[in-house]
C-alpha cells in the first residue's frame, strides 16, 4: 500500500493529500500537458482536477484504494480521472 493510501486509512486525509500530490504531481501536469499547452489552461485545469480530487474528503481517492481488485496501476487510473476531468474543463 502506498504512503498516501496508508495514512487516508488511519484517517489523515491532509497527510495523505501531500503525500499524494508529492508522488502524483508531475504525472498529473504530463496528463493535463497532452490536452493543454497554454500554461494558464494547463494551471487552472491542475487547480480544477486538485478540487475534484478533494472533493467529498478525497472520495474518489478511497474509492480506489478501497478496491480489493485492481483492474488497473493506481498510475492508469489517475491519468484516465485526470484526462477526463481536463476534457469536462474544457467543455
Amino acid at each position: 500500500m502506498e504512503g498516501w493510501a496508508a495514512e487516508l486509512e488511519s484517517g489523515k486525509p491532509d497527510a495523505a493529500w501531500d503525500l499524494f500530490l508529492d508522488r502524483y504531481r508531475r504525472l498529473i501536469f504530463a496528463a493535463i500537458r497532452h490536452y493543454a499547452q497554454d500554461h494558464d489552461d494547463v494551471m487552472d485545469v491542475f487547480a480544477r482536477v486538485c478540487e475534484a480530487l478533494r472533493e467529498n474528503d478525497l472520495r474518489r481517492l478511497r474509492a480506489f484504494a478501497a478496491q480489493q481488485d485492481h483492474r488497473a496501476r493506481f498510475s492508469t487510473w489517475l491519468v484516465t480521472v485526470v484526462r477526463h476531468l481536463t476534457v469536462d474543463w474544457f467543455r
